[in-house]
């Protein structure tokens, strides 16, 4: 006959193990999600401060939820949610529909921007396509992933895609009177990328204002001129204003430095003294172009003369190379016994 205190032990144990194997499952579910939710955060936002807080508020939001489930309380809070309910014309929605409809949209949302920053890298590691089409390729897939993640929330939450024409109507009539600019950048965009008449790392001039571009966004592109600066310019200036673009078709490209000598200078002299200075800087090319010394002009003030050398790739030229070959000739010229111009004295004739 069997003992029934060994068979309450026996249930028992058999609830303990249950309830020990639900936790461990538990945690270990709520570790893998808040693991996922971490690494698509910093994924989209970066590693930075933000995303660090961001982070910390995804993992306490989980284990928050994890420790609810655990206590038992959950549920109460998910009925309680689910009896409070929003009017919106002739339907109500719940607050639990709303909760959840804002946490998909957001898990959706990360999703997708993690999964077309995957793509962009993809693509832009393929060096056998050029730069601009890879962008190109990227930006598209992009705002298809987006797509693709925005007609499927929709259904999800209850919501008539039907109603995407009328959106799509009012934003029509909202760019032809408030968003011409921003729809004329986005356009601009995408016409500079086709027929690639300004590229990632070109040296161009746009506005007065000179850089290599580092970076082509949907809206704007980024000059980063000589001094480290960052100049943010509309993809609009591009195509309705006046480019000058000095790695179009060929990276390489001249730079000189001027100076004025005294009447008496050996000109001879100093062609072949300054005309080998810039080939000690590794960038210089001494063919098909070698560097020349040429007479500007005769003034009474002296003789201003030009040396001129040509770069291998004028995206890649150091700021700071200007002034030390300008350097280099000065002391040079010191060292041949090159007398230098001197600035005549001003006679002021006074009034009788």
């Amino acid at each position: 006959m069997n003992d029934p205190f060994e068979g309450m032990m026996n249930r028992f144990s058999y609830q303990h193990a249950s309830s020990l194997i639900h936790l461990v499952l538990s945690i270990i579910l709520a570790m893998m999600v808040s693991r996922v939710l971490s690494h698509l955060v910093r994924s989209v936002v970066g590693e930075t401060d933000q995303s660090k807080r961001w982070v910390r508020r995804t993992v306490f939001a989980v284990w928050l939820i994890f420790v609810l489930d655990l206590i038992g309380v959950l549920d109460s809070i998910l009925d309680i949610l689910e009896s409070l309910s929003i009017p919106v014309g002739m339907h109500h929605i719940t607050v639990l529909r709303i909760v959840q409809g804002v946490l998909l949209v957001m898990v959706v949302s990360m999703g997708s921007l993690w999964c077309s920053r995957l793509v962009e890298k993809r693509v832009m590691s393929i060096t056998s396509l050029d730069t601009s089409l890879r962008v190109i390729v990227a930006k598209i897939m992009q705002g298809l992933l987006i797509t693709i993640a925005v007609l499927v929330t929709l259904p999800v939450l209850g919501i008539d895609t039907t109603f995407l024409s009328v959106i799509g109507g009012a934003l029509g009539v909202g760019l032809g009177f408030g968003l011409q600019k921003i729809a004329s950048n986005y356009v601009s965009g995408f016409i500079i990328l086709i027929d690639r008449s300004v590229r990632l790392d070109d040296l161009i001039t746009v506005d007065g204002r000179k850089g290599v571009v580092t970076q082509m966004e949907a809206r704007y592109a980024v000059l980063k001129s000589p001094d480290g600066t960052e100049i943010v310019v509309p993809n609009e200036n591009f195509v309705t204003g006046v480019v000058v673009n000095h790695t179009l078709n060929d990276r390489m490209g001249s730079l000189n430095v001027s100076m004025w000598l005294a009447h008496e200078a050996d000109l001879r002299k100093v062609i072949a003294v300054l005309t080998p200075l810039p080939l000690n800087h590794p960038d210089v090319l001494n063919e098909p172009h070698h560097p020349a010394v040429l007479v500007q002009q005769v003034t009474e003030i002296g003789i201003e003369i030009q040396l001129s050398w040509w770069m291998r790739d004028l995206a890649l030229v150091d700021p700071n190379i200007r002034p030390h070959i300008l350097l280099e000739c000065i002391e040079a010229l010191r060292e041949a016994g090159v007398p230098l111009a001197k600035r005549p004295e001003v006679m002021v004739a006074r009034s009788q």
